[in-house]
């Protein structure tokens, strides 16, 4: 049986302003940083619940840049009006207002690279899927 997550990637054209930013402006933890390794270029750090993690690589040659563009990976808080004043206080760009989904608040905030990652509250966890 699988028991989680374990880790996520994302690829960036600067592996230490992309780990400054998720260590220094987001708040996770750095795990591990291989850029004194030859051939290991890449930062892994943990959500601040240690459940998960992301791989923070360099982006491969020929893949193009996410600049701009909303990315797959997306993250939640239990207030997402305190998290995002919180943020902003330590330098991150939110790019559109807070909406009210069905499923929670929801904003979206994007890396120094320009990349764009969804920034939402739940309203309840199902549990219960036989219902």
């Amino acid at each position: 049986m699988l028991t989680g997550i374990n880790k996520v990637f994302t690829f960036v054209d600067d592996r230490v302003k992309a780990r400054d930013f998720w260590v220094k402006k987001m708040g996770f933890i750095l795990y591990r940083d291989f850029g004194d390794c030859p051939g290991q270029d890449w930062v892994e750090i943990l959500a601040p619940d240690q459940r998960a993690g992301i791989v923070v690589a360099p982006r491969p040659e020929g893949m193009p840049s996410t600049a701009g563009q909303l990315s797959y990976l997306a993250f939640w808080c239990e207030d997402v009006r305190e998290k995002r004043a919180e943020l902003e206080a330590r330098g991150v760009k939110f790019v559109d207002e807070i909406v009210e989904e069905s499923w929670g608040l929801s904003t979206t905030f994007e890396d120094d690279e320009g990349t764009q990652f969804n920034l939402s509250e739940r309203k309840e966890i199902v549990t219960d899927f036989a219902a």
